[in-house]
């Protein structure tokens, strides 16, 4: 159950979108007041779409969320967007509203290291899925250098990508050694 000031984020992909909005409107019918938010890749050019078709999306976070969700969140409940570079929302009188975009952040060693600590063991996930194969995913970067017809993520990236430390990379390969139920690995 989620308890008071919570706050729910999907971060999406744009396979995963349909799935992210099943899920978004079955906590907005069992938890009217949670706040949704949506973001990660599947966002980029449609925000302003999510926002005015589906009631259940609050807000998208377009772009790098790290410094974005610190400070809307800082802000307290209700959320309040205006003037938060990177969001799009919908205002009490049902508008849909884009703030300015927010820079990327300058230095990707500055990104937190996953917190597999505070999610569900991996055995969990798999016992959903009926995988046993043990397969994390480990981002080594942001940005993609394609321009796939299908997908905005190469657009919004202005093709370019940008990569973690490859010192960074190694240790979150090797601290998969101690996770219980890591087998396998993948860059992505």
């Amino acid at each position: 159950s989620l308890t008071p000031g919570t706050v729910l984020g999907l971060s999406t992909m744009g396979a995963t979108m349909p799935i992210a909005l099943r899920i978004a409107e079955h906590v907005r019918e069992a938890f009217p007041g949670v706040p949704i938010l949506f973001g990660g890749p599947g966002v980029q050019g449609v925000d302003e779409a999510l926002v005015a078709r589906f009631e259940c999306v609050d807000g998208v976070l377009r772009g790098e969320g790290e410094t974005a969700l610190v400070e809307l969140l800082g802000r307290g409940l209700p959320l309040q967007f205006l003037g938060v570079e990177g969001f799009t929302w919908r205002d009490e009188h049902g508008r849909v509203r884009r703030e300015a975009e927010r820079a990327p952040m300058g230095n990707l060693s500055d990104v937190e290291a996953p917190a597999w600590d505070l999610l569900p063991p991996l055995s969990a996930y798999k016992s959903v899925t009926g995988a046993e194969d043990g397969l994390v995913p480990i981002d080594s970067g942001r940005g993609c250098a394609f321009d796939c017809s299908f997908c905005t993520i190469g657009r919004y990236w202005k093709r370019r990508s940008r990569t973690l430390p490859a010192g960074r990379i190694a240790d979150e390969i090797e601290s998969l050694r101690t996770m219980p139920g890591a087998r396998q690995a993948y860059l992505c």
